[in-house]
């Protein structure tokens, strides 16, 4: 793993790259597990990312991705009618994780 600084790369092994990855992921999952209690945040969220994802698979002429964003994102949309204020359903914790880890 390098991280570039100001005066030059410094390379890290790949222990250390691995447990930055494994901190990112969780820290990531719970964040997006926080947000999931505000009404259409996080689903709006996942809704902005899905898209910028689908549109870099078109640019990519990555088909299989580019159709699963898209389910995703129509998903994400059926789901979002009923998430906005006043709110009557919510992701929970194993939706919100499917949708960072997506």
């Amino acid at each position: 793993m390098s991280v570039p600084v100001v005066f030059g790369a410094r390379h890290f092994g790949s222990a250390v790259g691995l447990v930055l990855t494994i901190f990112w992921v969780i820290g990531i999952t719970n964040a997006f597990n926080l947000i999931d209690g505000l009404d259409g945040l996080a689903a709006g969220s996942a809704l902005f990312s899905t898209l910028v994802v689908f549109i870099v698979a078109l640019v990519t002429h990555s088909h299989w991705l580019a159709l699963a964003t898209i389910v995703l994102t129509g998903a994400i949309l059926g789901f979002l009618r009923f998430n906005f204020n006043p709110a009557t359903i919510f992701l929970g914790i194993r939706a919100a994780s499917l949708l960072v880890f997506f």
